[in-house]
């Protein structure tokens, strides 16, 4: 008893989008710093969609998305998307500090290699190498992400 008084209230939603329903869906994207696209993808809708949901266009939704809709609503996909978004992020600045490291070592075997050629070839090549074994990682890693939608967020 006293742990159904303590949860938070579900905010019933069956579908239809009233005035407050389409405030609360914007006032939540905005809280969590999504765009319009990313939340249609959250919600499996099309852009379009959620945007007509936002501005009134469209008052209802399909039965297959109000479950979904309902679960943003009512803050239940906050921490997947806070953790997803996270994610996002430090995989970008990985990237860009690989980047620039790379640039770095590249740079590095072309001044070995205008001093001493043998040596610059061989760093140069296995430069080559390091990008292209980066390359199909990252590449793998892209498509297993893409395989495998996580529950409830895609």
């Amino acid at each position: 008893m006293m742990k159904a008084e303590e949860e938070e209230e579900s905010i019933p939603f069956d579908g239809a989008f009233s005035k407050g329903d389409r405030e609360r869906l914007r006032q939540r994207r905005m809280a969590l710093h999504l765009t319009q696209e990313k939340l249609a993808d959250i919600l499996e809708v099309k852009w379009e969609t959620e945007r007509n949901w936002e501005n009134g266009k469209s008052t209802q939704c399909r039965l297959t998305h109000i479950s979904l809709v309902k679960r943003f609503l009512n803050g239940e996909l906050d921490e997947q998307i806070v953790e997803r978004q996270e994610y996002e992020r430090l995989k970008a600045w990985l990237r860009k500090c690989l980047k620039k490291n790379m640039l770095r070592n590249f740079e590095w075997a072309l001044k070995i290699y205008r001093h001493r050629p043998e040596a610059g070839r061989r760093l140069l090549e296995e430069l080559r190498q390091l990008v292209k074994q980066m390359f199909v990682q990252n590449f793998d890693d892209m498509a297993r992400e893409d395989a495998g939608p996580e529950e409830g967020i895609e």
